[in-house]
C-alpha cells in the first residue's frame, strides 16, 4: 500500500510539472495526453527498476 502511494504521488507531481511546462494547447490535446501517458509509464518503469536494483543490492550484502 505504501509503495502504491509513493508511485501515485510521484506520478501526480510529474504530470502536474509537465503540464505546467508545456501549457497544452487545445488543438493538440490528443497528442499531449499520449505524451503524458507515455511519460508516466516511463517514470513508473524507472521507479520499479530502481526499487528492484535496491532490493537486489540489499540481498547481496
Amino acid at each position: 500500500m505504501e509503495r502504491n502511494a509513493e508511485l501515485l504521488f510521484a506520478v501526480s507531481i510529474y504530470l502536474v510539472l509537465v503540464s505546467i511546462l508545456f501549457k497544452i494547447p487545445k488543438e493538440n490535446l490528443g497528442l499531449s495526453v499520449l505524451f503524458l501517458t507515455m511519460s508516466a509509464a516511463t517514470l513508473l518503469a524507472g521507479i520499479n527498476v530502481e526499487k528492484r536494483f535496491v532490493e537486489i543490492n540489499w540481498r547481496d550484502l
